[in-house]
């Protein structure tokens, strides 16, 4: 169990997105598109480029809310 638990930490460390698929997988009911794996990437290069700002102007229903409120908040928390 904790070899299980020690490959979902480092897998969540290197992703947004993997960290997601792990723990929020009721959110992820489709596969992510190019866009949405593009999201994830920006969100995790924010981490270490502190006080940088984005601005996205995407189609309703996409899970930009659930993605940044939700998943990267938690991330950044744990």
């Amino acid at each position: 169990m904790n070899e299980i638990y020690s490959l979902r930490r480092r897998e969540g460390e290197r992703s947004v997105y993997a960290f997601a698929m792990h723990y929020f997988p009721h959110y992820l009911k489709v596969k992510p598109s190019k866009a949405h794996k593009l999201i994830y990437e920006i969100l995790f290069e924010m981490l270490t480029t502190r006080g940088q700002k984005i601005a996205m102007a995407i189609f309703r229903r996409f899970g930009k809310s659930t993605m940044v409120t939700t998943i990267y908040v938690a991330y950044c928390i744990c």
